[in-house]
């Protein structure tokens, strides 16, 4: 008989959002009710993946997520809507859930004469409205709010957080995982040095309109690749374009486990870690090329050389 684990949701402290859970089958179960210890149990069989989904109700966010305390980043984030999955259930879990309330403005209050005007079926300006024969001014939905939207690709979390004005809501995004053999020669001609290249890592991101159609942002949007992992003891990210034949340095990382950098255009950009080279003895001899840069570190422990 095959080994089962209860995953367990502890009920939130605040009445944040929305849950729903599904398993390897696929059928989803809105988490409604929780038992007397304040938690809805979910049996799964060993080695099966459990996914659950958050909708954050209006006027909160999802501060974090954690399963037997560890924090953990959504697979994908769609507006208000954030899919968690945990693959290869072999232990039980405990997953919490915390929200936070968002402050609102708190509207002004009317004044006695916008009050007066109430009280007589129209305000002051609708009755100016009328007079001049022009019709009452129209609210307009903003079709495009400040959004963030992530997809974990390779175990690294590409997160594209925007502006209002860039994204439409209803636009999604989607990320590839690049394979580096198809961009290597781009990027060994772009670095500084290609011998020093410890390990690259590439995506393509995309987003995609309503219609399934690809499009670039309406202005600058803010992008970052966490938990990357890449080997080396500094980094680089670098734009390739469509050709995969070009590319171009747009920033350096402070760590490797985090990349921020501001894009316009939608494409393939790639994570370059490399490594510093050291001499370890005064016998140690290097051929530098004229024209070109060569930087000396003392490592700790050692005597200057």
């Amino acid at each position: 008989m095959a080994q089962t684990y209860d995953v367990k949701i502890n009920k939130p402290e605040l009445d944040g959002g929305q849950i729903k859970v599904w398993g390897t089958d696929g059928i989803q179960t809105d988490v409604t009710s929780y038992d007397g210890n304040n938690q809805y149990v979910k049996e799964v069989t060993e080695g099966e993946d459990f996914n659950f989904q958050i909708t954050r109700n209006d006027g909160f966010e999802i501060e974090n997520v954690t399963v037997n305390g560890a924090q953990i980043a959504p697979e994908s984030t769609d507006g208000n809507v954030s899919t968690y999955k945990l693959s290869g259930v072999a232990e039980e879990k405990a997953i919490t859930i915390t929200y936070n309330k968002v402050e609102t403005p708190v509207e002004d209050e009317q004044t006695p004469e916008a009050n007066a005007g109430d009280e007589a079926g129209t305000t002051g300006t609708e009755n100016d409205a009328n007079v001049s024969g022009d019709e009452p001014t129209k609210v307009i939905e903003n079709l495009k709010p400040a959004r963030t939207l992530s997809e974990t690709v390779d175990g690294t979390i590409v997160t594209v957080s925007a502006p209002e004005g860039a994204l439409e809501d209803g636009w999604t995004l989607q990320v590839k995982k690049v394979s580096v053999k198809s961009i290597k020669s781009a990027i060994e001609d772009a670095v500084e040095d290609a011998d020093a290249i410890e390990e690259i890592k590439a995506f393509d991101i995309t987003i995609y309109g309503k219609d399934g159609n690809a499009i670039q942002p309406d202005g600058s949007v803010q992008v970052s690749f966490s938990g990357t992992g890449i080997k080396g003891d500094a980094a680089e990210v670098y734009h390739v374009d469509d050709s995969k034949k070009k590319a171009e340095k747009v920033c350096d990382a402070t760590t490797n486990s985090k990349v921020e950098f501001e894009a316009e255009h939608f494409s393939i950009y790639a994570v370059v870690g490399s490594n510093t080279v050291y001499a370890n003895t005064k016998d140690t001899a290097y051929k530098v090329a004229i024209g070109s840069k060569l930087t000396l570190k003392r490592c700790w422990g050692q005597k200057s050389l």
